[in-house]
């Protein structure tokens, strides 16, 4: 939706904003996440023939936990994000039927 008076245009794509929050979600976060696991499990191969024992168990166990911590963090600022745009497309849609009160 949108208006234009006098050629300043006010409105919205709601189509758009939801392609966002998609578009944000698979190449920003997922894009993210599977870099996170690929390093992880890369970096767990190259440590294994060179780094044995109870503090090589412990980094990798640390490193997977702060993974799966980054990894929840990014999908509750989408979620976040996420919301605060349906804020926004509500409140544009309301002011949109105001408009033709």
């Amino acid at each position: 939706m949108a208006l234009n008076i006098e050629g300043a245009d006010i409105g919205y794509d709601q189509t758009g904003l939801t392609n966002l929050i998609k578009d944000i979600k698979t190449n920003v976060i997922d894009d993210a996440c599977t870099k996170l696991d690929t390093a992880a499990a890369n970096l767990e191969k190259d440590l294994e023939p060179v780094w044995q024992g109870h503090s090589a168990k412990q980094f990798i166990k640390n490193m997977n936990e702060d993974i799966k911590a980054i990894k929840a963090a990014l999908n509750t600022a989408k979620d976040a994000l996420e919301k605060e745009l349906s804020q926004i497309t509500n409140a544009m849609t309301q002011i949109d039927q105001d408009l033709v009160k």
